[in-house]
């Protein structure tokens, strides 16, 4: 029998239309009877920023115990850069997540060309729509061995962010593609073998005891 066999027990029932987020999931066989649910960009970004709102139910609505783990991992997901629109020497570029809002510490510039010395500042726009600045410098690539250019930032949840260079009487960058290393983490939940339903996004939600 599994390890944890004996605990392996369902909990109290939910309204499971609660929730805006429903994503069916599978659970396998395991000698322990606990499994790792690696949370996507999408379940992240319809949890609530604290998790409090993350359930692991069976077709009955029943609750299934979990424990949520750090994330340990990083996974690259690609950033869609549109732009630029171009005013008084600065060209602004409109980078969207691939699902929103999502906790991001870290963006990762492709170009096509070379960049040398440019200032740039990386914005977020706030619910009464004015700017503020996550991070601040110069974009300098080695001409010889370009690499991408990374701006770090302390860990801001967005819906979006903007890139603004100051190019003075040089063209726009060639901003080629735009990555983010996303921290993911995972749900280590104790339950059978079976189908599950993996449910985020009720704002009323309290965390589980």
């Amino acid at each position: 029998r599994p390890a944890l066999a004996d605990v392996l027990r369902p909990g109290a029932t939910v309204a499971v239309d609660a929730w805006q987020w429903q994503r069916p999931v599978a659970i396998p066989d395991s000698p322990e009877g606990l499994v790792e649910l690696r949370l996507g960009p999408e379940d992240l970004s319809r949890a609530r920023a604290d998790r409090a709102d993350l359930r692991i139910v069976d077709a009955s609505g029943r609750q299934w115990p979990y424990v949520l783990s750090p994330a340990v991992q990083r996974a690259s997901v690609d950033l869609r850069a549109t732009g630029p629109t171009t005013k008084d020497g600065k060209s602004t570029w409109r980078i969207a997540l691939p699902a929103s809002p999502l906790t991001l510490d870290r963006v990762v510039l492709h170009t096509g060309r070379p960049v040398l010395d440019r200032a740039y500042r990386l914005l977020v726009r706030g619910d009464d729509g004015k700017p503020r600045v996550l991070a601040s410098g110069t974009l300098a690539q080695d001409l010889r061995r370009p690499r991408p250019v990374a701006i770090d930032f302390p860990a801001t949840r967005v819906d979006a962010v903007e890139l603004e260079v100051t190019d003075g009487d040089d063209a726009p960058i060639d901003l080629a593609r735009v990555e983010a290393p996303l921290a993911l983490p995972s749900l280590l939940v104790a339950a059978p073998a079976g189908s599950y339903t993996l449910l985020a996004g009720n704002p009323d939600a309290e965390a589980p005891r």
